[in-house]
């Protein structure tokens, strides 16, 4: 039976969480509450990489009054030292009696090991409550953690026919205002964003986020380019001393320039050549490497169809402006050779829909990527069913093996 009550709290914890957004990376956001009989009384949140934790900030804001109470957080709490001390150590100093969890946290140094920790010392703890929707809202840290690579947005504007401009070469403006503001917020709370060096050559974007009214967290920029052909006087090398800028490229480009950029304060990378230009699962595998957990993929039609066509796509954010524009020379979202048969195409799964301004975003998986069937996921939803001890199930021989990162989470 669903605790309608759990699910609310946890419904606020989730929002708590997202005022992290874009501050805790490669850190996941996370939110937490203080309840006494149903009724909160402390609230807190991860805010930024380095500061307290969510469930911290709540039990320090509840002082005495947390003794005895329910503690919510949307992620299971750390137990080993990072760069804050163990939640769990706070949790038992606290006298707190009983913690609902959303989800297990993926990070090997936890993995549920805090859940048993809690319950060999006498707290009840309560796993599950909306943990699709908690591993959802931290997709990023969630694939980061568990393989070393960023998770990929794939965005792209186009005329409801799948149309980028109106020919070649052509930048064209098709979606408006509102859908624009909203997605420099997507930027501003994503590591990373990349494009090919034909993007850079015919627009000469900044690739910046520019929020009204406050100060946008600046994401790093990537750009593909196999024989360093960027010009040196282009906006992100300009500002490459300001905000991280990196040129993946190959052994195809001339020392020369690698160490022109590099003096400019680009940070160049030789990575190995692929079917099209730079190798990109080399280039995920360094970026990762980086502690860049999630990656915006704005490139054009080349771009697009090597990140699809090599199944490297994690979601994608296709804002689809009001026009139908046709002709062959408009470009596609997605080039490359025809298909033979439709069971070749990349099939996607719709999640979200809604009009924005006089446009439309949609936001899709990839359909053979299913949430439900993750590792984290089975193992929370068999916690939460069998409602038995943790150690009775997680064992050295049955916890999921994920591999860390190289840059280790600071919920370790």
């Amino acid at each position: 039976m669903v605790d309608l009550g759990a699910t609310s709290l946890m419904r606020r914890a989730m929002e708590l969480a997202e005022l992290g957004r874009g501050r805790t990376s490669p850190n996941p956001v996370v939110g937490a509450l203080v309840t006494q009989d149903g009724n909160v009384i402390a609230e807190g949140h991860h805010a930024v990489l380095g500061g307290l934790h969510a469930e911290r900030v709540a039990l320090e804001s509840a002082g005495t009054a947390a003794y005895g109470s329910t503690l919510i957080s949307t992620l299971e709490p750390c137990r080993s030292f990072g760069r804050t001390p163990p939640c769990t150590d706070a949790i038992i100093d606290a006298g707190v009696s009983k913690v609902i969890v959303g989800s297990i946290d993926p990070n090997p140094k936890v993995n549920g090991q805090s859940v048993r920790y809690l319950r060999e010392r006498g707290i009840q703890v309560e796993i599950g409550t909306l943990a699709s929707e908690v591993a959802e809202q931290n997709e990023a840290y969630f694939k980061h953690i568990s393989s070393g690579l960023p998770f990929v947005y794939l965005k792209a504007a186009m005329s409801m026919d799948g149309k980028l401009s109106l020919r070649r070469g052509i930048p064209t403006r098709l979606t408006g205002q509102d859908i624009k503001a909203e997605m420099h917020v997507m930027r501003s709370s994503t590591d990373a964003i990349l494009v090919g060096v034909e993007t850079i050559l015919s627009d000469n974007p900044r690739l910046s986020a520019r929020i009204e009214g406050s100060v946008a967290r600046q994401p790093a920029r990537v750009i593909l380019d196999s024989r360093c052909r960027i010009p040196m006087n282009s906006a992100v090398v300009a500002t490459a001393e300001d905000t991280l800028t990196i040129v993946a490229t190959t052994d195809q480009a001339a020392p020369e320039r690698i160490q022109e950029l590099s003096d400019r304060g680009v940070v160049v990378m030789v990575l190995d050549r692929g079917a099209n230009g730079v190798d990109l699962k080399h280039l995920l595998t360094e970026l990762g490497n980086k502690s860049i957990s999630s990656l915006i993929v704005e490139g054009g039609p080349s771009v697009h169809t090597s990140f699809i066509r090599q199944g490297l796509a994690d979601k994608f954010v296709l804002l689809c402006a009001p026009y139908l524009i046709g002709g062959d020379e408009a470009p596609n979202m997605i080039g490359g050779e025809s298909l033979s048969r439709l069971d070749e195409a990349e099939r996607l799964r719709f999640t979200n829909s809604r009009i924005v301004g006089a446009d439309l975003l949609v936001e899709a998986y990839p359909a053979a990527y299913d949430p439900e069937m993750s590792e984290w996921n089975k193992l929370t939803e068999e916690l939460a069913l069998r409602n038995q001890d943790v150690g009775d199930i997680i064992s050295p021989e049955t916890t999921v093996e994920i591999q860390l990162t190289t840059t280790d989470s600071e919920r370790d």
